[in-house]
């Protein structure tokens, strides 16, 4: 599994829990003033306006701190305030509703074809989504039929896109302006990936990945596991924002190779047409 942390140089690194590693304290990072504002947008789901004084009160917070926050929210577009000093979400609110929505109904959408992809292979199927830049995030995971030793991620977590077989299909599908600005935000370090330590090795993964259509992950990340990975084209003309993988141990994967990339091309187009 991996966890997420700031570099002192603030680029993003992925930090292995396996080994005896204690997982980050959550708290030492924790930024009160974004906390606080939060805080004040979540007084939104019990109230639809609410003035500042009601936002001080029920916030805890003074007053002045209270008016800058929701200044600052108005001036980024998350709060909007009426005539009468009333204050309601703003558009990126609904923005942000509507993008995890989205990804609430893609997989109700794919499951159907990532069951029975998973039931033709038998083997653990995963579908994945970009969540910003540089990172990606599990949507939905297919574990094979009782009695085989499976592959597992945990869903909803987040990892670098170089750090996942999906990741890698995703970012191949990226313009190579694209890929310079991922490598300069992001940490290479030999723990999370040994095979990729540089952006020269990033842009010959990605080479490879483009040249092949495909991702083949031989071992890459974990002793024994492979996996096999697509993109998923939903928009004509931009870069994938899914991607679907298979994934086991490798004397199980790799012999049946082009089988696996066959039955991965077709669900990803089948996928291409409900997720457009």
């Amino acid at each position: 599994m991996i966890a997420f942390c700031r570099t002192p140089r603030g680029k993003l690194s992925g930090r292995s829990r396996r080994n005896g590693m204690e997982p980050v304290n959550k708290d030492q990072y924790l930024l009160q003033s974004l906390d606080n504002a939060l805080g004040v947008l979540s007084l939104f789901l019990q109230e639809d306006k609410l003035t500042l004084s009601q936002i001080a009160q029920r916030s805890g917070l003074n007053k002045t701190v209270a008016y800058r926050i929701v200044y600052t929210l108005e001036k980024r577009g998350y709060l909007n305030a009426d005539r009468e000093g009333r204050y309601r979400p703003g558009i990126q609110l609904a923005a942000l509703g509507a993008r995890a929505q989205m990804s609430r109904a893609a997989v109700e959408l794919a499951k159907p074809v990532l069951t029975a992809l998973s039931r033709e292979i038998n083997e653990t199927v995963h579908f994945t989504r970009r969540y910003d830049a540089c990172r990606a995030t599990l949507l939905d995971e297919i574990l094979p039929q009782q009695g085989l030793i499976a592959a597992s991620s945990p869903t909803r977590s987040l990892l670098l896109l170089h750090l996942c077989c999906t990741g890698l299909a995703i970012l191949s599908t990226q313009t190579d302006e694209d890929i310079r600005d991922y490598c300069d935000a992001v940490v290479f370090e030999k723990r999370s990936c040994p095979f990729i330590l540089s952006s020269s090795q990033l842009m010959e993964k990605i080479a490879a990945v483009r040249r092949e259509g495909y991702m083949l992950n031989d071992q890459m990340y974990e002793p024994g596991v492979a996996a096999l990975g697509v993109p998923i084209f939903a928009q004509p003309g931009k870069s994938a924002e899914y991607a679907i993988s298979i994934s086991g141990p490798a004397e199980r994967i790799l012999p049946q190779k082009e089988r696996i990339v066959e039955h991965l091309r077709n669900a990803a187009r089948e996928l291409n047409g409900f997720l457009a």
